[in-house]
Formats: structure tokens, C-alpha cells, sequence
């Protein structure tokens, strides 16, 4: 009999090619000067590797439904983009406007309905009961002028075989994967149409034109966090369910293809991303129990953030809040914090 050839996987392999990255785009700014030219690179690299595709066209829009609710109305508004059409709900409070405009963007599920209190059948409704999603309808109830986007592979924006599986099949990972062989990647797209509606917005009469909030859970937090990093048209923002370290959570738990972008972590991790924020206000939430983003990762990245905002004298604008819970959308203090910083 042969010699028996030691047992291993490829994942310590993994874990020492992470471990040996120097992360060249990392938060190492000492001084305020240090840190303009360190975000312009990271901006840089991250647009590179998203690989968002560009559409500056005016946005044309048409309104497919109007629909009046308790205190506010709904339109389903579509966006004319390049390659198909970009489905946007807008919640506006009753009352004469202009309000302060909000780009929120749901995660992971059945789609934008859970989000704006317009869920359908048993699945959807457990999955607002589950995960506390209709936050857009709680950010139209404090007076904001609430825009979702449905985000490509959820809802209407699935493959026709994808939807006859149920409301919470997704169309993520044939998609995502082609993309990488395309040289692009899901979440870049999901960017793309995040900065389209920020455009939309922009141009709509009732938005007041001082600034505009952004609310994101779980998915479309990440999309929310990437979209900010290269825009600054996002003032303030909320993250929730999703910010925590690649290493500890994509690399560690078991995720859709849609979060994997080639090559990031040669350059920076989640905290570097994050760090580019400030002085922004953001406000990061995380539950105790997610087991998809670890709170004790988001605690760990937060600190790691926060160096940045205290150089910049700014660190009362970063908040963290862990509560009792799981990976669920949380506002208690949150959404009340955006209003103040909006």
C-alpha cells in the first residue's frame, strides 16, 4: 500500500493568500491631507473593479400606477435605462412638498414590494414579519419622499423561469457569474441603477434639493455602501444588516454570488470601503444574533471606521447601534437619526 497523502482543502490556502495580501488601498491616512489622494484611489480601484456601466442620459420616466395609501401616495414609476427598464416606487407624503428625498434600497427576497408596504401572499408577508423590511413605508410615515428601486434579479426583474419558483427566488447566480466572464459584476449593475435613481431624484419637483439620505438593508446595503463610495450625491445614510468584513462574513458564510467582486480584497476590505465615507453621517446597525453579518464583525469594522472620522473631526457623525435580534431591519434610532441629519 502507498503512503496515505495528507487530507486538505483549499480554503487554508484561501486563508493564507488572505493573510498575506498587503491590501494597498487600506486606511492608513495620518492627516487630512493624506486622506483626499488615499480616497481618490480607493474610488478609483472600486469603480474598476465594480465596473459600473455608465448611462448619463436625462432620465426619462413614466408613471405606470398611482395608488393612494393611509397619509401618502404610491407611484410605480419606470426608468428608461440602456439596456431595459428601471421599476421605481415612489412613496410621497400627503401635504405639500418639497420633502427630503431618500434612496432606499431593499436586499435579498421578494423584491421591492415587502419594502414599501405592498406585500403579497403568505411568503412576502413572513418576510417583512422576519426581517421588519417595509422600511420604506416607515420613512414615508416621518415625512420623507421615499425612492425604491427593484433591484435587477428580484421580483419583476427575474428570469421567467426563476419566477414561477416563488416570490423569493431570485435570477442572482447564473447572472453574476456571467458577469465576471463579461468582466462586470451584479453589484456594479445594481449601482448603475442606484446612481440613475439618485438622478431621477434630482430632477423630481417634490425632492428638496439640499441633500439625499440613503437606507439600505442586508444586499442593498452593500449596493448602498458602494454606491456611496463612488457618489457624493448621498448626504447621509443608514447600513443595516450588512457591514461587517469580508473575511467574516462573505468569506465565512455561505452567500450569494451576486456579493463576490474579483480582486477587492487585493486592495481593501469592507472597513477601507466604509472608511471613504467620512465625514458623511452614517449610522450602522447590526443584530446580535445575524448569522449572516456578524455583529461582532460590524463592532470590529465600525472601530476600525471610526479612526477615520475622528481625523476628520467628525465622529459624531458615525453611530453604531447593536440590538437583540437577527438579521433584521432594526430603526428605532436610526431613522429618527436620518431626519436630524437630512
Amino acid at each position: 500500500m502507498g503512503q496515505q497523502i495528507p487530507q486538505g482543502g483549499p480554503l487554508a490556502e484561501v486563508s493564507a493568500l488572505y493573510n498575506a495580501v498587503p491590501r494597498d488601498l487600506a486606511f492608513r491616512a495620518r492627516s487630512r491631507a493624506e486622506m483626499a489622494p488615499w480616497k481618490a484611489g480607493l474610488r478609483a480601484k472600486l469603480a474598476e473593479i465594480l465596473n459600473v456601466p455608465r448611462d448619463a442620459r436625462p432620465p426619462v420616466a413614466e408613471i405606470a400606477e398611482r395608488v393612494a395609501a393611509a397619509g401618502h401616495s404610491r407611484e410605480l414609476v419606470l426608468l428608461r435605462t440602456v439596456s431595459g427598464t428601471l421599476p421605481i416606487y415612489v412613496l410621497r407624503p400627503d401635504g405639500p412638498g418639497p420633502f427630503r428625498p431618500v434612496l432606499a434600497l431593499h436586499g435579498h427576497g421578494a423584491g421591492v414590494r415587502p419594502i414599501i408596504g405592498a406585500a403579497e401572499g403568505a411568503e412576502e408577508h413572513d418576510q417583512v414579519e422576519r426581517h421588519n423590511t417595509a422600511f420604506g413605508l416607515s420613512l414615508v410615515e416621518r415625512g420623507f419622499l421615499v425612492f425604491a428601486p427593484e433591484a435587477l434579479g428580484f421580483g419583476s426583474r427575474r428570469e421567467a423561469d426563476d419566477a414561477t419558483l416563488g416570490p423569493l427566488a431570485s435570477s442572482c447566480r447564473q447572472a453574476s457569474l456571467d458577469l465576471l466572464l463579461l468582466g462586470h459584476t451584479m453589484a456594479g449593475l445594481r449601482v448603475r441603477d442606484a446612481m440613475r435613481t439618485l438622478a431621477y431624484i434630482q430632477s423630481h419637483p417634490d425632492a428638496r434639493r439640499e441633500g439625499i439620505g440613503g437606507v439600505g438593508f442586508s444586499g442593498g446595503g452593500a449596493t448602498l455602501l458602494y454606491t456611496a463610495a463612488l457618489d457624493d450625491r448621498i448626504s447621509a445614510l443608514v447600513l443595516s444588516g450588512c457591514l461587517a468584513s469580508y473575511r467574516q462574513s462573505i468569506m465565512a458564510i455561505p452567500h450569494c454570488e451576486d456579493n463576490y467582486l474579483p480582486g477587492i480584497l487585493r486592495h481593501a476590505e469592507v472597513a477601507d470601503i466604509a472608511a471613504s465615507l467620512a465625514p458623511r453621517p452614517l449610522f450602522v446597525e447590526s443584530g446580535l444574533d445575524d448569522t449572516e453579518f456578524p455583529a461582532s464583525s460590524t463592532v470590529a469594522t465600525v472601530t476600525q471606521v471610526r479612526k477615520a472620522y475622528t481625523m476628520l473631526g467628525a465622529s459624531d457623525r458615525l453611530e453604531l447601534e447593536v440590538f437583540a435580534g437577527g438579521h433584521r431591519f432594526h430603526g428605532a434610532r436610526s431613522l429618527d437619526w436620518l431626519a436630524r441629519r437630512l
